[in-house]
């Protein structure tokens, strides 16, 4: 039975893990730093997305947690390693120790400037004793002069990995430079710290930083490399020679890396060279543009990189080449790297030929139009292109030159003839019901191209954990279009027609939040109208998506190619890509699906040992991510083309085009040279070059057959959220397997089952977010733990959507303006479709309306109510609203528009709102009713109020036998003591009376959480011990007097007190512990005997408190006091736990702002109002009662009274207008603690007798 337990309780806590403990597993947190220095807060954000970004997320629920760490509580060192890594570039013998101390390990030599990230970063102090600094100004030291005193900075090799802007791996090695300087800090303070910063790449880990010339020696490192960094070892005082770092040199670019293409020059403009940087450091390059164009590998790229500026000087002829002019030909400076009258942004604008034009044809013009072939890598794009005349003012460098291109087809063109046609044109957008206007794409000469209409629907109703609303084109698909690919070709000899299609796809988002894929199967069907321009006339799909489905729709050709084609070329990236063929590791599927940061320390070790199995398994990842859908539909292409082979006459160009749309050849190299790096051949390859890499590792097979979309049959899919109904089927089921002669068994289970039913009620608060196109408008409902005293604050979003028939309990909690317009009631409602949701132009305009008709339907009034229970008066809160019948011009129909009116709340209108009285808001219902006679409760406060006490200070005492006798009172009797936070101010007080004092105090109190974990509650920062360190302890709140009675005492308490927060999220109390320590002296034998130095009796044995006065020594040893435990439990702990109010109260009050949206229970919420606010001070007044006589308990009558008096009367009144027989304040209907039920009250009262009996 205890492993069904344990197995249920982890169901429990399957999907977020433990509260209170830091999630280290995630590196995709995005990190920030703010607050005041002290106090500063680390705060890590993580989302079920990643940090990819929400665009392409099609999880129907978004969760996102925010976890925060503050210095001087639970920020540790590891944290601020994640936004402070310059923290580490100091050599470890330099950091300061890792203390297990009071601030969980965060060193104390750290320098905090800001709450800042980046420069201003905390930074290891750096003084005179560790011996790195000597006497010197800040300027000589800035300078790095010496005369004074000796500068030595320090130096540590580092090895970083890291995931480039196209996720490859990158693997570098850094020199980090350290100096110690003057660094003012925030709070005026000159302190010295040690900055740290990058000083140079090495090509190696075991290269050495170098010192300055003329340096004096270095301290030596460790020899030890540590986890995150190798250290270096000790280095000369002069330079050392560095290895050089593999790559090429150039006179015009900066730094050249093996496999970079780039420019170089002997003799600046004269001689321009395109080159390329081979494996070995080796240059190739050629000069002059005729041998540029007859290189086979410089060529290729070289129409790459000048491809915009060649026009239709791109051919190998000597025609195009002798047209082609240096930029510096015709610029004013003859200087290719700076020019006056041309403003230049790259390497590119400055060494890329020109395409020059005949003089001839400008006919006397500056400008002239002409159609040209512009060249971009394989195929033509065809432009229109200006001839632009170019000239210094002085006739001396006259040229002509094609410019200004702008492009007309860019498809299917295979030579130059392919531009010269009169194109056919189609109509090209999206929407869901009308096209209007939109953009007019092209087709071209070679390939008649069909014009398109595609209608596709995924799913009718919402499935568990896919939505694809979100995305571009939505769940409901609808676009006109060119047919680009030519898919009409293969389904219809004359490329016209109607065809449609149904299909199922297993679809996939990875959930990084909570580490686990979402899996939905999706039904779909798409349907296809296909019409040939050159037949039917440009534009033939300008229909209306109702002229489509009247006129060609409904006689739409079955195929199963059109469905494959779908899922293929627009589902695929929303599938889990295949990756388990790759790989099983989760790591590596996480650095492609949630962006994260790959870390070093999990591959330190395999590349101290040269063991890279797993970064080539990332380069493998890599591919497969990015490449599988485009080759995935290559493939899929080419087979439809082979079966269509003998009824298509071009199949091998388009054939060939289909493998050159395949264009991931920058990826594939980059790849490549990695794989190389990192030696991932099992057995090493002779000869082998970059080309050979890429077709044996990553090309595109297009020989193979297209996959099927796999799920990973082990992949985790969700089951969780804040209604988690797979912990009830399980704990349901466990009980049924319960030995069922065993009753404690199955109370066992049934209260686990209640406790995750409990966990069920978290609630959304929807609004409409609109976005989509019309037919998805986008309903969002959003809940989140909401509260700053709780560590970890989850959040989640759902979706709802027009299309999939919103809830109407979604749907009028976000647009309340159908039920004050009369489209809802509990009862009835009209049909959605009813409503108006905008004109079939528009997008989603806002909140869908209720129609009405402007013949018919004038005004209508509505009296809402809302609750909230943050004071009484506005526990019924009325609002009256005015809907007048309007025509709205976005919903392009009449509809109702609701205002507000007019308000009813408070005391006085109470009677009527009670009664139902609507008659402040519907003119119908005649005048208000005159208000009846004033209750004797409702005159004024001094006709009112009648003396009244707190029934349960004394009595308490005494009905549980509790007789201990307290001191009489006292006769005044000056006493002075010290005062304030550091005991240097003093006072003069009586004993006597409630504002008297009976001792001088100092106290030494600690509050902290425990190393072994991240809290859960975060409240340290807020609690706070009401006394000030040094004082006076007066009669009202009389601690001393419980410790010391009359005498003088050192006592010390040390236990853990339970502290709760609540998670608005998880609708649940969250329960943490922290662990009090406390000293605390009392004295009233000499004047200012609180004059000593605080002391910690906790962790000092025996500890004592000594002092002299008059000749005479006092000597107090200190004593452990479960008063004061039970004191502080009181003192620090009651605001922070939860005070036994009912739980819609509790919710309502700390994560709705006070509003419930269910009709309260009038009188049990002034119960609940009084004990929310009273508790804490109850409690303490009764512990005082509890330890002391009739005379303290006047006095705690006296402070409680004037503290909640008001509060006590207005409830009073309240509880007349209510009628909820509360007969007299003086029968104990205000007792401490709120309205006490007699069960209850037993409960507290035997709890005060055996807190007494263990204190006798």
């Amino acid at each position: 039975m205890f492993v069904f337990v344990a197995l249920s309780l982890w169901w429990l806590n399957a999907v977020h893990g433990l509260r209170g403990e830091y999630p280290v597993y995630y590196n995709q947190s995005q990190f920030s730093l703010s607050g005041s220095v002290g106090e500063c807060t680390l705060s890590a954000t993580y989302r079920s997305y990643g940090n990819l970004g929400s665009g392409n997320y099609i999880g129907c629920r978004r969760e996102t947690s925010t976890w925060e760490s503050q210095q001087e509580f639970d920020l540790q060192y590891f944290e601020l390693v994640e936004v402070c890594p310059a923290l580490e570039y100091l050599p470890a013998e330099l950091q300061g120790p890792r203390q297990e101390s009071a601030k969980d390990n965060l060193p104390e030599e750290l320098v905090w400037r800001f709450c800042s990230t980046g420069t201003n970063c905390p930074r290891w102090s750096c003084e005179a004793s560790n011996g790195t600094r000597t006497n010197l100004t800040y300027w000589q030291l800035l300078n790095a002069t010496t005369g004074e005193g000796e500068y030595v900075p320090q130096f540590k090799v580092m090895s970083d990995l890291y995931l480039d802007s196209s996720q490859i791996p990158q693997h570098e090695h850094s020199c980090y430079r350290c100096d110690c300087q003057n660094w003012f800090t925030s709070n005026g303070e000159d302190q010295w710290a040690w900055n740290c910063y990058y000083y140079y790449g090495l090509s190696s880990p075991n290269d050495r930083c170098a010192a300055p010339t003329g340096s004096p020696t270095m301290a030596p490192t460790n020899t030890t490399a540590p986890t995150l960094a190798t250290d270096s070892p000790t280095l000369a005082t002069s330079v050392p020679t560095l290895s050089p770092t593999i790559g090429c040199t150039s006179n015009l670019q900066s730094e050249v890396t093996v496999g970079e293409y780039y420019w170089d020059s002997v003799n600046d403009c004269q001689t321009i060279s395109y080159c390329y940087c081979e494996a070995d450091g080796t240059e190739s390059c050629k000069a002059g543009f005729e041998n540029i164009y007859a290189d086979p590998v410089l060529y290729p790229q070289f129409l790459e990189t000048c491809g915009g500026y060649l026009a239709d000087c791109w051919e190998n002829t000597p025609e195009s080449i002798g047209r082609l002019l240096q930029w510096y030909d015709f610029d004013i400076s003859g200087n290719c790297q700076q020019f006056a009258d041309w403003q230049v942004s790259s390497a590119n604008d400055r060494y890329c030929p020109r395409c020059g034009c005949s003089h001839a044809e400008l006919g006397g013009r500056n400008t002239t139009t002409y159609r040209y072939a512009v060249n971009d890598t394989q195929y033509f794009n065809c432009a229109e292109c200006n001839c632009e005349y170019r000239w210094d003012g002085s006739f001396q460098n006259n040229v002509s030159v094609v410019q200004g291109c702008s492009s007309y087809d860019t498809e299917n063109n295979n030579d130059a003839g392919d531009c010269q046609y009169e194109y056919t044109t189609c109509q090209s957008g999206n929407a869901v019901y009308d096209i209007a206007s939109y953009d007019t794409c092209y087709t071209s000469k070679e390939h008649e191209t069909a014009c398109i209409f595609v209608e596709a629907d995924v799913d009718g109703s919402s499935p568990d954990s896919i939505c694809l609303e979100g995305l571009d084109y939505g769940q409901e698909f609808t676009t006109w279009d060119c047919d680009e690919e030519d898919v009409c070709s293969l389904l219809s000899d004359t490329r016209s027609g109607c065809f449609e299609g149904g299909f199922d796809v297993p679809l996939a988002a990875y959930d990084c939040l909570n580490n686990e894929w979402l899996l939905d199967d999706h039904d779909g069907s798409v349907r296809l109208a296909c019409c040939d321009p050159l037949v039917d006339g440009n534009n033939c799909n300008n229909r209306t998506v109702e002229a489509y489905e009247e006129d060609v729709l409904g006689s739409c050709e079955n195929s199963g190619f059109l469905a494959d084609y779908y899922v293929n070329s627009r589902l695929c990236e929303y599938t889990q890509r295949n990756i388990y063929e790759v790989t099983n590791d989760e790591k590596l599927i996480r650095l492609m699906w949630c962006d994260d940061e790959i870390r070093y320390e999990d591959y330190a070790e395999d590349l101290a040992g040269n063991n890279t199995e797993k970064l080539c398994e990332l380069l493998k990842v890599n591919w497969q991510y990015y490449t599988f859908c485009d080759c995935n539909h290559a493939k899929f292409m080419l087979r439809a083309l082979e079966d269509r082979s003998d009824d298509l006459e071009d199949v091998g160009k388009r054939s060939s085009e289909v493998k050159a749309a395949f264009s991931h050849g920058s990826r594939a190299l980059n790849l490549a040279w990695k794989w190389m790096e990192f030696e991932c051949d099992e057995e090493p390859v002779v000869n082998q070059t970059v080309y050979d890499v890429i077709e044996a590792q990553f090309s595109c097979d297009f020989t193979d057959d297209p996959s099927g979309f796999r799920t990973e049959s082990a992949a985790r899919t969700r089951f969780g959220g804040p209604c988690t109904w797979l912990n009830m089927v399980a704990l349901a089921a466990l009980t049924l397997l319960h030995n069922r002669h065993s009753s404690s068994t199955m109370w066992m289970m049934l209260s686990l089952l209640a406790a995750v039913l409990y966990t069920c009620n978290a609630e959304f608060d929807w609004s409409y977010t609109g976005n989509n196109r019309l037919g998805e408008c986008t309903f969002t409902g959003t809940t989140a733990s909401d509260t700053s005293q709780v560590c970890e604050v989850l959040s989640w979003t759902e979706y709802e959507y027009q299309n999939e028939g919103v809830s109407w309990d979604v749907l009028v909690d976000a647009c309340p303006e159908l039920k004050y317009a009369g489209c809802y009631t509990e009862d009835q409602q009209i049909d959605q479709n009813d409503l108006l949701w905008g004109s079939e132009t528009a997008t989603c305009p806002g909140c869908p309306r209720c129609p009405c008709s402007n013949e018919t339907d004038t005004v209508r009034y509505y009296v809402d109510e809302r609750y909230d229970l943050d004071q009484p008066s506005t526990y019924i809160f009325r609002y009256c609203r005015r809907c007048d019948c309007v025509f709205d011009s976005d919903f392009d129909a009449w509809g109702w528009d609701c205002n507000w009116e007019s308000t009813q709340s408070g005391l006085s209108n109470y009677p009527y709102i009670l009664n139902d009285t609507d008659a402040f808001c519907i003119p119908e219902q005649g005048p208000p009713t005159p208000a009846p006679t004033p209750l004797s409760c409702m005159t004024t406060v001094e006709q009112a109020r009648r003396p009244w006490t707190v029934p349960g200070f004394t009595e308490a005492r005494i009905a549980i036998g509790i007789t201990r006798p307290g001191p009489p009172t006292p006769a005044p009797t000056p006493l002075s003591c010290m005062t304030g936070s550091s005991g240097t101010g003093t006072t003069d007080v009586t004993s006597a009376g409630p504002s008297g004092s009976t001792h001088c105090y100092w106290h030494n109190t600690t509050i902290d959480h425990y190393q072994d974990g991240e809290p859960s509650v975060c409240v340290l920062d807020e609690i706070a011990l009401n006394l000030a360190i040094y004082g006076s302890n007066g009669n009202s709140h009389p601690i001393c007097q419980v410790l010391a009675g009359d005498d003088s005492g050192c006592f010390y308490a040390e236990f853990d007190m339970k502290v709760q927060a609540y998670d608005c999220a998880l609708d649940e109390w969250l329960t943490d512990s922290y662990r009090v320590e406390s000293t605390v002296h009392c004295c009233n034998d000499a004047p200012y005997c609180n004059n000593q130095t605080t002391i910690d009796a906790v962790n000092v044995d025996d500890a004592e408190v000594r002092y002299q006065y008059n000749m005479t020594n006092y000597t107090y040893t200190c004593q452990r006091s479960s008063r004061l435990e039970e004191y502080l439990n009181i003192e620090l702990g009651c605001e922070y736990r939860d005070k036994g109010v009912d739980s819609e109260y509790n919710k309502a009050r700390k994560c709705r702002g006070g509003i419930t949206k269910s009709k309260p229970d009038l009188c049990r919420q002034l119960e609940n109002h009084w004990t929310w606010n009273t508790k804490c001070d109850c409690d303490r007044g009764l512990f005082f009662s509890k330890y002391l006589n009739e005379t303290y308990d006047a006095y705690q009558n006296a402070q409680f009274v004037d503290d909640w008096d008001s509060t006590a009367w207005d409830l009073w009144n309240y509880n007349e207008v209510f009628e909820c027989g509360f007969d007299s304040l003086e029968q104990g209907k205000w007792f401490c603690g709120g309205v006490v039920r007699s069960s209850i009250v037993f409960a507290v009262w035997l709890q005060l007798v055996l807190l007494a009996l263990f204190s006798i």
